[in-house]
This record gives structure tokens, sequence and C-alpha cells, in this order.
């Protein structure tokens, strides 16, 4: 599990402060990531919209969850249901 931020270093490692994350944290400042992956500037506002996906070792995005707002994110029992989908 990863976490890619939009924001420069310092801010990255700001959220990760703050919010405590245990995973690692990759920041993409010039968005070409966020981009490739369709959540950048979605609502016109030159931001990354928050998202979860799924991605497989080969690279396929099996899953994805785009939110509309930061506090709109899947539930951790609903990630955990679409990696045993794709497990089993």
């Amino acid at each position: 599990m990863l976490a890619i931020s939009t924001d420069d270093l310092s801010g990255a490692q700001s959220i990760v402060g703050k919010v405590g994350i245990e995973f690692p944290v990759l920041y993409n400042s010039d968005t070409g990531v966020v981009d490739a992956y369709g959540v950048y500037n979605l609502r016109g506002d030159n931001l990354a919209a928050p998202a979860t996906f799924i991605i497989d070792t080969g690279g396929i995005v099996r899953w994805s969850h785009v939110s509309r707002r930061t506090s709109d994110r899947p539930d951790t029992s609903d990630i955990i249901e679409q990696l045993e989908n794709l497990s089993g």
C-alpha cells in the first residue's frame, strides 16, 4: 500500500506527520501520475480527487473508488472485500 500526494515533499511529509500514516507516501508535484490515473482536475480546481485504487502485480487497475470530497472514502471492509474477490 502507498499514497501519492501532489503536494511538494514538505507538504507530503506534513500530512504524514499529522495523520500518522504508516505506509509509503510518494509525492508527484508535477501531477503526471494522478493525471495518468484520471483523477487530476476533475472539478476544475487543479487538485487531485481523493481516490483509492487496487492495482495487481501486472500493473492493471482491478478496482477503484474516486471520491467527490476528502471525507468520501471507501470503508476498509469494502477494500478488503475487493482484495478477497481478486484473490479468490
